[in-house]
């Protein structure tokens, strides 16, 4: 009986990090979507055409900083496959 509670508590552990990870990933391809969704044409009026430039470096930045949360699930996803 150890055993099988042994293996449930680890199950349960995994699959808690596997939620964690899917959660991280939904929450940066939401986020991702709106930004890019709420962007605007390019203006011809150049204070405008700077403040774009400005939305897509933090964009860009936001994407960045994020970037590894894909690697993290499928690594978590292939550990818990493998386990």
């Amino acid at each position: 009986m150890n055993e099988r509670d042994r293996r449930l508590d680890v199950g349960l552990l995994q699959s808690g990090k596997f939620q964690e990870a899917l959660d991280g990933l939904a929450k940066w391809l939401t986020d991702t979507e709106e930004m890019v969704a709420n962007q605007k044409p390019p203006s011809a009026d150049y204070k405008v055409v700077k403040a774009q430039l400005q939305e897509q470096k933090v964009c860009f930045l936001y994407k960045m900083s994020r970037k590894c949360l894909f690697p993290a699930f499928v690594l978590t996803t292939f550990s818990l496959c493998s386990s």
